[in-house]
């Protein structure tokens, strides 16, 4: 077993293991949401190569709790989100399910740990071990433990069950059950619409509005198939894909800057920097994108707990005009493409035209939530190199902290994607100047 840089990764000696069980809680069954089926497909085109679809939540305690808090924490979780204790499987038909379990069992390993440890690769390898989802819940929890103490929880959850909203919304619920005072539960907000509560809204949808969805989904594949794109030509190194992120404050001032004084979103001002030298290195000016899409537009899913995002197509013009120009098409095309972005994925799966699939090439931009980490100058590093991926190129952004590249070597070497990222941070930096 490797960790994500490729360095050998050894378990750290474990103390004790804990086995959470609850029961009594509501127990139901259903299809999968659309922005579900989404992932379902993924999970199944890649496994089992997909562990690295896990997503780590971790929380380093101000102060070390007894290991039953963390318990109780953790069932509370159980009861309030329907995702977090819910099974995938087919029925007779193949078509993917879900069941929520009213009752079983989660483990919670404790391991001894120095506070303040909380590096990803610190953690066991087995924490994040891919999931078999029709007889394991899409949650793993491991404790660092100092004297006997809690000083730091890790959630290891599957992506079909939480997006990286949901994982804020846990990661808060958490701290505050285990840092506040006396009930802390009267603190939390209501959760709203569970997974199977919208896969039922979803089963009653307008046809109207869908029927606009699939006309622009038609239009942007159409489009696509006119844009040259070719496939990897060049001999790919060993692993494949590389995945490198470059974090800069300088960077997110500019970005911030830029998307004031054009009056449009910072999201689309950091799409039009990414894809700008993107757009050199794959020789296009009008470049194919899936937009992921958070589809939490609506009351009804601000506090839901599950996997809402999903692909929608959007084209992005990289090379035709300057800098401003292209972000505020960019900030139109984002707009547009966002009010078609919850769909049911069998309706559009044969809307490319034959011979002309939609590029793989993804954007995605996730949202400043609390103080921005505060990064000393500038920093690359490279998250991880995997052999077995879905996509050619993942361009990913966390708002006020950095933007990573995932790409296929063959396509993008890794020394190209190092300079793509660089010379994001150079375009920004030059269009604030200019503002």
């Amino acid at each position: 077993m490797t960790a994500r840089g490729g360095e050998p990764m050894r378990n750290p000696p474990q103390d004790d293991v804990h086995t959470l069980r609850f029961t009594g809680l509501r127990h139901r069954k259903g299809p999968l949401t659309w922005s579900q089926r989404s992932m379902w497909n993924n999970i199944q085109r890649l496994k089992p190569d997909d562990r690295h679809l896990n997503q780590l939540l971790r929380l380093t305690l101000p102060e070390a709790v007894p290991v039953e808090r963390v318990s109780q924490a953790v069932r509370e979780l159980l009861g309030r989100h329907e995702a977090l204790r819910t099974t995938y499987s087919t029925d007779a038909r193949g078509t993917p399910v879900q069941q929520v379990q009213g009752a079983g069992e989660v483990t919670l390993v404790a391991y001894r740990r120095e506070p303040g440890t909380d590096a990803a690769e610190t953690w066991p390898p087995s924490l994040t071990e891919r999931f078999e989802l029709d007889t394991h819940l899409p949650l793993r929890v491991a404790l660092g433990l100092h004297d006997g103490m809690v000083c730091n929880v890790v959630l290891c959850l599957s992506h079909l069950a939480t997006d990286a909203y949901s994982n804020r919304i846990l990661r808060d619920e958490l701290r505050t059950l285990l840092t506040a005072g006396s009930d802390p539960r009267r603190l939390l907000e209501p959760p709203t619409a569970q997974p199977l509560d919208l896969a039922s809204e979803q089963q009653e949808s307008s046809p109207e509005r869908l029927a606009a969805t699939y006309a622009y989904w038609r239009e942007l594949m159409a489009s696509a198939a006119r844009t040259r794109f070719d496939a990897p030509t060049g001999a790919p190194m060993s692993p494949r894909f590389w995945h490198g992120e470059y974090s800069s404050q300088e960077m997110f001032e500019a970005s911030s800057a830029v998307a004031k004084h054009a009056r449009i979103s910072e999201a689309a001002v950091l799409l039009a920097a990414m894809f700008a030298p993107l757009g050199g290195e794959l020789r296009q000016t009008r470049l194919p994108v899936w937009l992921r899409a958070g589809n939490r537009f609506r009351p009804e899913t601000r506090r839901s707990v599950t996997y809402l995002c999903q692909n929608v197509p959007m084209m992005c013009e990289v090379g035709s005009a300057g800098f401003r120009d292209a972000a505020v098409q960019a900030h139109r095309s984002m707009m547009r493409a966002s009010r078609h972005s919850s769909y049911d994925p069998d309706r559009v799966a044969g809307l490319a035209a034959p011979g002309a699939p939609f590029p793989s090439v993804t954007y995605n931009a996730i949202g400043r939530h609390g103080p921005a980490r505060s990064v000393a100058g500038d920093r690359f590093r490279w998250i991880e190199k995997l052999d077995h991926e879905g996509i050619l190129i993942f361009a990913n952004v966390f708002m006020g902290s950095s933007v990573s590249l995932l790409a296929d070597s063959a396509l993008l070497p890794p020394d190209r994607l190092h300079t793509c990222l660089r010379e994001t941070k150079h375009i920004l930096v030059s269009a604030n100047r200019e503002c």
